[in-house]
């Protein structure tokens, strides 16, 4: 698709959380690991991944009800990784899990501007709203679709 991702030189291993809300979403989940892998990514799946996902706690508030619960679906993701990269397609999930090895899908399609560190970590509020911006915008751009919805104004 032409989407601005290279990361051949960053030497990674990561692999997929997927959110609750995709957590059924095959084609979801397809798509952003081709786009990971196309970009230069080694992937490798975690044991928990697509419809057997750990839940990362943010959505449903988890965290408010059974916080040491959140705390350990945590530290088995860490553990999963062993330090690799857990890539996501939630910001809310990227945020949650917070790790120094989480990032999001995004923060490697747009990542910060050259000469400044080479690692990846997960975007904060308000960036993640303008990476998504810049996402449109690029999209609008560079794929040639029948329809692009827009938000009907009020």
């Amino acid at each position: 698709m032409g989407l601005p991702l290279d990361a051949s030189g960053l030497d990674l291993t990561a692999s997929f959380h997927d959110s609750c809300t995709a957590r059924f979403e095959k084609s979801v989940q397809a798509s952003v690991r081709h786009i990971a892998k196309v970009g230069g990514l080694d992937l490798r799946e975690m044991k928990y991944h697509g419809k057997k996902s750990l839940c990362c706690g943010e959505g449903g508030g988890a965290c408010f009800i059974a916080p040491g619960l959140i705390q350990e679906w945590k530290k088995k993701r860490r553990q999963e990784m062993d330090g690799q990269l857990i890539l996501t397609y939630c910001a809310g999930c990227a945020n949650f899990i917070g790790s120094k090895e989480t990032a999001h899908i995004l923060d490697l399609i747009f990542p910060p501007k050259p000469g400044s560190s080479k690692k990846v970590k997960a975007a904060k509020a308000p960036f993640t709203y303008l990476y998504r911006l810049m996402l449109k915008r690029w999209a609008k751009k560079n794929i040639q679709a029948k329809v692009f919805r827009e938000r009907a104004k009020k």
